[in-house]
């Protein structure tokens, strides 16, 4: 591929109807990458590299801050990187990585699964932990593989008489908003919560993609856990979700996930947990008989100690 060609295309250059063709017939095809996703997630500030008649892209968030040209990966985004319908060698990874434009002077981005950074010679390269669940056999096979600690908490959910239901986009992001902030101030800003409640409402107006909102309840019918997922294609997505403390004394979370995996079990479809490199969060989704996958974050810094202020 040294013939491959490499342009760096602004927002307004990119021709997103294209652009979702190309992601939407991707081997390496994820929800991230659409063009409607990635609008709400960077809001709208995001370029592209595109090799030949967009045979390869790979989306560029950008932003500036104190005047200065940076690339952050967006919240709520697990993985871009390059996409593509031909197969994405290990060289072209590291002609895209070579194209990024020396006006950014600090990159942070998670390369998808498919992509391989061995050959990268630029910045640090970070590992990270995700866990996909493929859901072609029946509930059953599924469940003989759940871990004792999984199964003893749902069990101990249903004990609780903890019920799941189906609820809408509305009341998913007002528990969460409720719960999350209480739980892990200042971790989100009014912004980002404004961010992901366009993400929530999004997927009820468009059919770009199909949101799945499932909230646990107890025997007086209170909210007490709520999660949030994205059906693309033959992908279940899960972006997010909390339990009140109540739902967390009552393994809520677990019925939830339970929910899911019995529901679309059968099907030729994966579960993607979105992963975590927090000891306890993975163990909870390996515990659903998870398989563990890598991808990667790369950071280019020339900002040495200025790259502090890079998300403030």
């Amino acid at each position: 591929m040294a013939d491959l060609k490499i342009k760096y295309l602004k927002h307004d250059k990119i021709n997103q109807k294209i652009w979702d063709e190309v992601i939407r017939d991707s081997y390496n095809c994820n929800v991230y990458a659409l063009s409607a996703y990635l609008n709400i997630t960077t809001q709208g500030k995001w370029d592209a590299l595109v090799a030949g008649n967009y045979d390869y892209v790979m989306p560029i968030p950008v932003k500036k801050k104190f005047f200065i040209k940076v690339s952050l990966h967006p919240l709520f985004n697990q993985q871009l990187g390059i996409f593509s319908p031909h197969k994405i060698s290990r060289e072209i990874v590291k002609d895209f990585v070579d194209a990024i434009p020396e006006s950014i002077k600090y990159l942070e981005l998670k390369f998808n699964k498919f992509n391989d950074l061995s050959l990268v010679t630029k910045g640090e390269i970070i590992p990270n932990v995700n866990f996909e669940l493929d859901l072609i056999l029946p509930y059953q096979d599924l469940f003989k593989k759940f871990s004792a600690n999984t199964k003893r908490n749902i069990k101990k959910a249903l004990n609780n008489n903890i019920k799941t239901v189906f609820i809408d986009n509305k009341s998913f992001f007002n528990f969460f908003r409720y719960y999350f902030s209480k739980q892990f101030k200042g971790v989100l800003g009014k912004k980002d919560f404004t961010t992901f409640k366009k993400l929530v409402d999004f997927g009820v107006l468009k059919s770009n993609f199909t949101p799945v909102f499932l909230g646990a309840v107890n025997n007086e019918a209170k909210l007490i856990a709520t999660a949030f997922f994205i059906k693309h294609k033959n992908k279940i997505y899960y972006i997010d979700g909390i339990s009140s403390p109540e739902g967390k004394d009552k393994s809520a979370m677990f019925l939830i996930f339970d929910h899911i995996i019995r529901t679309y079990s059968g099907n030729n479809m994966i579960l993607d947990f979105e992963g975590s490199n927090i000891e306890s969060v993975a163990r909870f989704y390996k515990g659903f008989g998870s398989m563990q996958t890598q991808y990667n974050t790369l950071i280019i810094n020339k900002l040495g100690s200025l790259a502090k202020l890079k998300r403030k």
